[in-house]
């Protein structure tokens, strides 16, 4: 009875998602005619060639039959083989689409400006056109590539492009593990996308190729921001030597405090655990009579579990140092209010707070190295030190790593961490200062990563859902585009060939992604069917060498 319930649920959900068929009575129909009345070649009269094409066109202000006639040039010695349309006629809709651009564009425009989720768009669609849901996710489809698409052109860059030139921001997102990481090129100065693309693997050769593309649309490039990864820097190095490569400050911090971050969440967690008695403390405090000291105590309790919620926010704050001096102050004030006034729990909480003492030399090592690189951080920060150059400013950090080598021999419990700090350091130093050379040039790529976390927040806010993975990895490489300027005015001038390829793209990481779909919920039918066609092969192919 629940498998026969259950077929006839899924029966009226794709009853409901099927196309709704369209009633076309009384619709009237319009000729379309060129605009242009004479041959541009020779300047004869135009006369009617053929019908160019005819269809149904369904428009907020009601449906109609187009038919765009084709002109050409009477003169039988002119040369043009021209076919001359009407310009109107083609701004109506897209080839093979019943829907008009308005509709294509206020679906856009409702999904991602209006973050409105598939069923509000259709219900509210519903009222005016004939559409069904799942037409209504095809034309969203096809808006994201109409704009990825008039992005891309090099007209439309043209115009918003500061004609200083580009500062380019890359940096690559991987929405999931084991998949393809999208890298994106960003320019700084317009906030405008240049080129994004799935790549499979992150090697030289295939970042070259993004970077390619980009270089090749002409623009002069002032600079370039990324984070510290190796193949990046290989690739900018080749394409674009002598132009000032910024290496991000915040990922050279977060590289340089791998070791703090590794010691001071061990510490954080131990010192938690010191803390695990405080519910013995706690149901002693639940006996007493209430009254002024029972309410002190449960706020000290308070004061303890407060103290285990800590989180950490390398390489700015360090968890484990906030518990730990947290606990000493917590301490401090339990022994004053002994002295006042002696109670029974004050004892125990007290013995449970000192746990920390077991940990001091641990508190000590990690404090040392959070106060190395917030000094790192004060040297290397653009708002200091406003009379240096870049040659000074790396004289600085060169002096202050020299202080760090000098601190092994006193700490040879250390002598790792500040081996690794040099050994980092060193590796970013090229680019830690390219900012003196291109004043625009910023010191971070925190704007792409924020970029990033945009695109993925707002498919949330307009989806409900928890997770943006799926649609990072489908939608990802034409989702950059929704971001920033609205060129809904601008859809109509996209030809139909460029739609064609962006679909042709889409299509492919659909199917790839299918297949790993497949792979994971049907593996043995999947397998099957891969053996099933292995056995049509008459003679396989030669293996190149």
């Amino acid at each position: 009875m629940a498998a026969s319930y259950g077929k006839m649920i899924e029966a009226q959900r794709k009853e409901t998602a099927m196309k709704i068929a369209k009633e076309y009575n009384n619709v009237p129909v319009i000729y379309y005619k060129p605009e242009i009345q004479k041959c541009l070649e020779c300047g004869s009269v135009l006369k009617r060639s053929h019908r160019v094409w005819n269809k149904y066109i369904i428009q907020f202000t009601g449906i109609i039959y187009a038919v765009s006639i084709g002109y050409d040039c009477s003169n039988d010695s002119c040369t043009s083989e021209i076919v001359y349309r009407s310009a109107e006629a083609e701004s109506l809709s897209l080839k093979y689409y019943s829907f008009g651009l308005d509709v294509i564009a206020t679906v856009g425009e409702m999904r991602f400006n209006g973050n409105r989720t598939l069923g509000e768009i259709h219900s509210e669609l519903s009222k005016k056109i004939s559409i069904s849901e799942r037409e209504v996710q095809y034309l969203i489809e096809t808006y994201m590539l109409l704009v990825t698409g008039v992005k891309q052109n090099k007209s439309y860059l043209d115009e918003v492009i500061s004609a200083k030139g580009i500062i380019l921001s890359l940096d690559g997102v991987q929405p999931e593990k084991g998949n393809e990481i999208l890298y994106v090129l960003r320019d700084v100065l317009s906030g405008e996308v240049l080129g994004s693309e799935n790549l499979q693997s992150s090697d030289e050769k295939s970042i070259k190729g993004l970077i390619g593309s980009v270089i090749e649309l002409g623009y002069p490039v002032l600079g370039v921001v990324s984070d510290g990864q190796e193949t990046i820097r290989k690739a900018i190095s080749s394409l674009l030597p002598g132009i000032p490569y910024q290496l991000c400050h915040y990922h050279y911090l977060d590289n340089v405090c791998k070791e703090l971050e590794d010691k001071d969440r061990k510490l954080k967690t131990k010192l938690k655990k010191s803390l695990r008695h405080i519910r013995i403390v706690e149901k002693q405090v639940e006996k007493m009579e209430s009254g002024v000291q029972k309410d002190i105590l449960k706020d000290f309790i308070v004061a303890v579990r407060t103290t285990t919620l800590e989180n950490s926010v390398y390489p700015f704050d360090c968890g484990g140092i906030k518990v730990y001096n947290q606990m000493v102050d917590i301490e401090t004030t339990l022994l004053a209010c002994q002295q006042e006034k002696a109670h029974p729990i004050l004892e125990p909480l007290k013995e449970i707070v000192s746990g920390y003492r077991e940990y001091e030399g641990e508190y000590k090592e990690v404090n040392m190295l959070f106060t190395l690189v917030k000094d790192i951080g004060r040297l290397i920060d653009p708002d200091n030190y406003p009379e240096d150059n870049e040659a000074k400013r790396k004289q600085r950090l060169y002096g202050y790593m020299g202080y760090v080598a000098s601190l092994k021999g006193e700490h040879t419990e250390l002598s790792s961490s500040l081996e690794k700090i040099i050994k980092v350091t060193r590796s970013f130093m090229p680019g830690l200062f390219a900012y003196f050379r291109c004043p625009d040039l910023p010191v971070t790529n925190n704007d792409l990563e924020t970029f990033h976390r945009k695109v993925k927040t707002t498919h949330r806010r307009r989806t409900g859902r928890k997770s943006s993975h799926d649609y990072m990895i489908r939608y990802g490489k034409f989702a950059v585009y929704q971001i920033g300027t609205d060129c809904r005015d601008k859809i109509k001038s996209l030809a139909y060939s460029q739609l064609k390829a962006l679909k042709g793209k889409l299509q492919s990481v659909r199917s790839r992604y299918s297949k790993i779909y497949q792979v994971r919920h049907h593996r043995p039918k999947f397998l099957n069917g891969l053996l099933d066609r292995w056995k049509t092969i008459i003679t396989p192919e030669t293996v190149p060498t």
